[in-house]
Order: C-alpha cells, then sequence, then structure tokens
C-alpha cells in the first residue's frame, strides 16, 4: 500500500505543478502563500522549490488555482481511499465543492 500511496502522491504534486496551480514568482514566492506573513512566505516557498514548481511572471487567477486544487485533491483521494478500508470501512461518496460526487465503495478501485 505504500508504494500506491507514494505514486499517488507523486502523481498530485506534479499535477499542481504542471497545472501551474503551484508556482513560483520571480522573487521566489508561492503562488499559495500569504506574502505578508513571513512564515507562509518560508513554508509554501520551501514545498513549491522542493516540488519543483515553475517560476512564472503571472500566476493563475484564485478561483482557478483553486478549482484546480480542489479537482487535484478530488483525484488523489479517489485514487487512494479504497486502500484504506482496513482503518476506514464502508462506502464513502468523495464531494468535489462545485463538482460532482464521486462514489468509493469499499474494496473497489
Amino acid at each position: 500500500m505504500t508504494s500506491i500511496l507514494t505514486a499517488a502522491r507523486r502523481r498530485f504534486h506534479g499535477d499542481l505543478v504542471n497545472r501551474r496551480t503551484l508556482t513560483l514568482s520571480s522573487n521566489y514566492i508561492a503562488s499559495n502563500a500569504d506574502k505578508n506573513q513571513k512564515s507562509s512566505v518560508a513554508i509554501a516557498g520551501r514545498i513549491a522549490r522542493d516540488l519543483a514548481a515553475h517560476i512564472v511572471a503571472e500566476k493563475i487567477q484564485g478561483q482557478r488555482a483553486g478549482q484546480q486544487f480542489e479537482q487535484a485533491v478530488e483525484t488523489f483521494l479517489r485514487e487512494t481511499f479504497p486502500y484504506f478500508q482496513s482503518l476506514r470501512p464502508g462506502d464513502w461518496t468523495i464531494y468535489n465543492v462545485g463538482g460532482f460526487p464521486q462514489r468509493v465503495s469499499g474494496g473497489q478501485v
């Protein structure tokens, strides 16, 4: 299960970077950082650099970035949640705010 989770996490991070949901400005401020909060800039910047986020002249609009992040999280949960039936048995529905629910049944992948 660890390799499945690791692979899904890599795809999740790759999606955030490749779709430009997570980027760096020319002065290395991550697109998800609160630029007025030093700790936010430091933490978000480190994560963005570790994930090899692209440096862009202009980040995407907030609503679009939020929607893309929701989609990435939904995909990650849909791919991984069925493997955790021993921890949380049952049928689960994963909702993407603004999207359509995706039902996840126990043991089905």
